[in-house]
């Protein structure tokens, strides 16, 4: 299991900061927290793009912003991630 930061969340995937490369369309699954207080999200998803983050400072290590795509999800938790975003969404307009 990886504990990450959570880049952005949409209905589509997921964007995550992660300390390895784990290459293109590896399969992984997915255990997500929303802040709805409900039970985890599980899931599975693919890789689907990976970006390299370079450090501020050369004492930190390298960072790999990646793009997850949703499989198996199931519609019911979709919709729980979709209603969250436009929740903040409309919270900040």
């Amino acid at each position: 299991m990886i504990d990450t930061l959570t880049e952005n969340i949409g209905a589509g995937g997921i964007c995550v900061v992660l300390d390895s490369d784990f290459g293109l369309f590896e399969v992984v699954s997915l255990e997500i927290y929303l802040e709805d207080g409900l039970e985890p999200i599980l899931c599975k998803g693919t890789i689907v793009w990976v970006v390299k983050r370079h450090p501020a400072k050369k004492t930190e290590p390298l960072r790999y912003d990646t793009g997850i795509e949703f499989q198996d999800i199931n519609e019911q938790d979709r919709q729980r991630i979709y209603n969250l975003v436009n929740n903040i969404l409309e919270s900040q307009a």
